[in-house]
Formats: C-alpha cells, sequence, structure tokens
C-alpha cells in the first residue's frame, strides 16, 4: 500500500504544516491551489501531531472517503492542531517543532479476527452506536499481540474484551501508508 510517492509526501507534509500555521495564527483554513491528480482523489486519513517529547498533541481524521485527500489533510491538520479535546491547543512556541504524522487508509474490509496482521492492519469495530477505530501503528507503538490489539479495539469502543467473538459485532480491517515530517526528510537525505 505505497501508492504516494515521494513528492506526494512532501506536498501533503507541507500542506498540513501550513494548515497547522494558518489555523494557530489566524484561526482560518488557507486556500490552496492543488493539481496533483492523486491528490485529488478523496481518501481517508487521519493526521497526529506529536510534542518534541514524542507525546501525541492532537489526533484528527475521517474514515470517509468524502473529500479530495489534499482537502481531507489540510482539514484535519488544523483540527488535530486546535480541536482535539484530549489536548491544549498547539500553541505558536510549538508551530515549528510540532511533528506531523499523517496516515492515508485504504477502504474498509470485512476482518476476521485470526487474519488481523500487526503493524499492517488497523481495525474498525462498531456493535450499534458503540464504535472505534485503532490506526496499524498503535499496536506496533505499543507492542502488543494480535489478541490485545483486538481485546484494545473493543475496549476502546465500550465493549467487553473478547467483544470481537460476538457475532453482533461488526468488525473491519483496513490498511495506511503512514509517513512523517520526519520520514520525509530522511527520504530527501537518502535520496541526495
Amino acid at each position: 500500500m505505497s501508492d504516494l510517492n515521494y513528492q506526494h509526501r512532501r506536498e501533503l507534509i507541507v500542506l498540513a504544516r501550513n494548515a497547522i500555521s494558518e489555523r494557530i495564527l489566524r484561526g482560518t483554513t488557507p486556500t490552496f491551489s492543488v493539481t496533483t491528480p492523486l491528490l485529488l482523489k478523496p481518501r481517508a486519513a487521519f493526521v497526529s501531531l506529536y510534542g518534541v517529547d514524542d507525546k501525541e498533541r492532537g489526533s484528527s481524521g475521517t474514515l470517509y472517503e468524502e473529500t479530495p485527500l489534499w482537502e481531507t489533510v489540510a482539514l484535519h491538520a488544523g483540527r488535530a492542531a486546535a480541536d482535539d479535546g484530549r489536548f491544549p491547543a498547539v500553541t505558536t512556541r510549538e508551530l515549528k517543532r510540532v511533528v506531523i504524522e499523517i496516515s492515508v487508509l485504504t477502504p474498509f474490509v470485512p476482518i476476521k479476527p485470526d487474519d488481523v496482521v500487526i503493524g499492517q492492519h488497523g481495525l474498525y469495530v462498531a456493535k450499534g452506536p458503540k464504535r472505534a477505530v485503532l490506526l496499524p501503528q498503535v499496536a506496533t507503538q505499543m507492542g502488543w499481540s494480535r489478541v490485545r490489539f483486538l481485546d484494545e479495539i473493543c475496549q476502546h469502543a465500550g465493549l467487553a474484551p473478547r467483544a470481537f467473538e460476538a457475532p453482533d459485532v461488526f468488525l473491519m480491517g483496513f490498511e495506511a501508508q503512514i509517513f512523517s515530517d520526519l520520514t520525509v526528510a530522511d527520504e530527501n537525505l537518502d535520496a541526495g
């Protein structure tokens, strides 16, 4: 799952950083002129922000392919910086140091618990109004096993552990192309 090349990833990181700066400094979303065909396709994506201490500073995204990828990234970069109620808004002091991570998602598909691969699959679980999503990198970052990942997604949705085994629980899997301003910078150094 790597249809976005270096130039696409670089363009999205620059766009996200500009959207964050505009949102924090002026409270608005900037106007962008994007002509890259792949970035004009509707895609689901999440933008996560990390401080210099590698702690999360905000996250926002969508599971739906409703708007062009560039627009999804710009909107959710601003929201991650200013609207994630779990964290205070990113400050003007943090603007240049905050690390931007973008996860571009594949469409969701039904997945059996035994088919979940750590580091490859993200999960979406739903039962009635209870639902949650965890990106593929979460299980890897936390060192979770497949069963622990499945239990955690259930608990994030407010369900009991092992709820994923119930026939009335809807389990979907997806993959993501994940990159950050750090990995894109490293690619540029490797190419040079």
